[in-house]
């Protein structure tokens, strides 16, 4: 099944994918919502099994889409500096605007908004050697 299938064949795989679940995979997931996907040892020392069989076992629940992954860094710890920028455009230009920001590197996420101001933004994470020379 694609992962552009409809909407009634995602549910139907969810119900038959959560029945391939077993106690092992459910004690996995137990965990992982208690110690964070981190660190594998943790979880791999408090279950009692090998980490290679927690690796294998969560690896085949993301391949399943029983289990999602989303990572959200912290910036900072990786030597970056989160930079806010806030621009009202000319009326009517405001795409332009938003392509043009996109030549700007290291954007994480580019944005309109509207009221009380009107305008587009972005949100920038820049090494903090580059800070200075980013305009």
């Amino acid at each position: 099944m694609s992962r552009k299938g409809s909407k009634q064949d995602q549910v139907k795989h969810a119900f038959t994918a959560w029945g391939k679940l077993d106690d092992l995979d459910v004690k996995i997931l137990e965990a992982l919502s208690i110690f964070g996907p981190r660190n594998i040892q943790v979880i791999s020392n408090a279950l009692g099994i090998p980490k290679s069989t927690v690796n294998f076992r969560i690896k085949r629940m993301i391949k399943n889409r029983i289990l999602y992954v989303h990572v959200s860094p912290y910036h900072t710890n990786l030597g970056l500096k989160k930079m806010f920028i806030f621009i009202k455009p000319i009326m009517g230009l405001e795409n332009e605007l938003l392509d043009a920001l996109k030549i700007l590197k290291y954007y994480i996420y580019l944005f309109r908004f509207y009221r009380p101001y009107e305008g587009v933004g972005g949100i920038y994470a820049i090494p903090k050697n580059l800070e200075n020379n980013f305009f």
